[in-house]
């Protein structure tokens, strides 16, 4: 390859530096890290423009994580970040990703959680949705919450399906928790899936959203094993067989019409919800949450001041979030309910904060956080349950129930 600093090539500076950037970006691709490491050293000796800086910030942070490097790494993605500030004050998801496997390599995952979800409500579409989501499940797992890890992982397979490394991360899930038959659904889907091949994969995901290089990257099981899965399957399977000693029935049995259950007469509003709500997946989980937030609004007459159809919309919106499901629009939500779409936003704000609705409990200081950070822990959780933007909420004179 023409190296563009020699001879005539060195006039056009430009095509120089993307000549360059371009280099790193496939040595890195194809592992070459020790080769990478010298054309980024390269590039910051001849370059020192904001872009080029922010790209060797963050190319260097990359090839530090995979040298072990955790410190560095995030030396590095903090100064990438710090140039970015002025474009999103609410943080660059692909850095803040970054930031988050720096944290969680440290074991401070509440800080790790901290990034994770500010990333997911910053992300730019469903696939980095999914793999942030799929993260910060992770980091709630480890933080002793399964069930709202379950929720996130079963969330980031929505919007993503088939995602190799979501399947992944739930099989290991479910077999932490010995939930050994949804362990072996999960690894059969898994092992379909890796009968075309991780590359096949990727190029899937690749097409169909613009996947974050950093993200590509970071991903810890890239390479995940089929024979490995397949080992584990079988090895659950005898394990099954000479504990329990149970055959499983795939017959699904009866369907509802026919299990003798009688239609109930519900309130207005809420039969409509319910109909919503059930047609989910996780519809129980969906529903127990829906039931418990009516009957406290109910008792406050909140189905009076804000109508039921409002409230039931405002119940649907923090039901959906709560339990990481691709949530309904405000929009979709008034078509849905004959209501206002703005009216049915501002009533999940005051329903979720009214009622406490939290993905975890809050403290006024978590664990290895300062209290800036933990403030802003708070704020990134009630975004996401209010369907509003982080800024929104910056500075904000807190409303009732907050």
């Amino acid at each position: 390859m023409t190296d563009p600093y020699n001879g005539s090539n060195a006039t056009n500076v430009v095509e120089a530096h993307q000549w360059l950037a371009d280099t790193i970006e496939t040595l890195i691709d194809e592992g070459k890290f020790v080769e990478a490491m010298r054309a980024l050293s390269r590039l910051r000796s001849v370059a020192d423009d904001t872009p080029t800086r922010l790209f060797c910030y963050e190319n260097l942070g990359v090839l530090a994580y995979r040298a072990g490097d955790v410190d560095e790494a995030r030396q590095a993605f903090e100064r990438a970040a710090s140039l970015k500030s002025n474009e999103l004050s609410a943080g660059d998801p692909g850095l803040l990703y970054a930031l988050g496997h720096c944290a969680a390599a440290h074991g401070e995952w509440w800080r790790a959680l901290l990034h994770y979800l500010t990333a997911f409500h910053n992300a730019r579409d469903r696939v980095d949705e999914a793999e942030f989501m799929r993260t910060g499940a992770i980091a709630m797992q480890q933080l002793g919450f399964p069930d709202t890890a379950l929720s996130m992982f079963l969330g980031a397979l929505d919007r993503s399906p088939d995602n190799p490394w979501i399947l992944e991360s739930i099989s290991h899930f479910y077999e932490g928790e010995g939930r050994w038959f949804e362990a072996l659904d999960v690894q059969e889907a898994l092992i379909d899936v890796l009968a075309d091949g991780l590359p096949s994969a990727s190029s899937r995901l690749a097409d169909h959203a613009q996947v974050d290089r950093l993200i590509r990257r970071f991903i810890s099981l890239w390479t995940i094993d089929r024979q490995a899965v397949e080992k584990r399957v079988h090895a659950i399977t005898d394990r099954l067989r000479a504990e329990i000693g149970l055959v499983r029935d795939d017959d699904p049995g009866a369907p509802m019409a026919d299990a003798g259950l009688m239609s109930l007469n519900l309130p207005a509003g809420l039969h409509l919800l319910v109909e919503q709500l059930a047609a989910h997946e996780r519809n129980f989980l969906l529903l127990e949450t829906a039931q418990s937030l009516w009957a406290q609004a109910r008792h406050d007459r909140f189905d009076v001041h804000l109508t039921p159809y409002t409230l039931a919309g405002a119940i649907q919106a923090v039901c959906e979030r709560l339990h990481w499901r691709q949530a309904a629009s405000f929009d979709e939500l008034a078509e849905i309910y004959g209501a206002d779409a703005d009216t049915i936003q501002a009533a999940t704000r005051l329903i979720a904060g009214r009622y406490g609705v939290r993905f975890v409990p809050e403290h006024e200081r978590y664990g290895g956080l300062d209290a800036a950070e933990s403030r802003r822990l708070v704020q990134i959780q009630r975004a996401i349950l209010y369907g509003v933007d982080v800024r929104e909420l910056e500075g904000a004179v807190a409303m009732l129930g907050d």
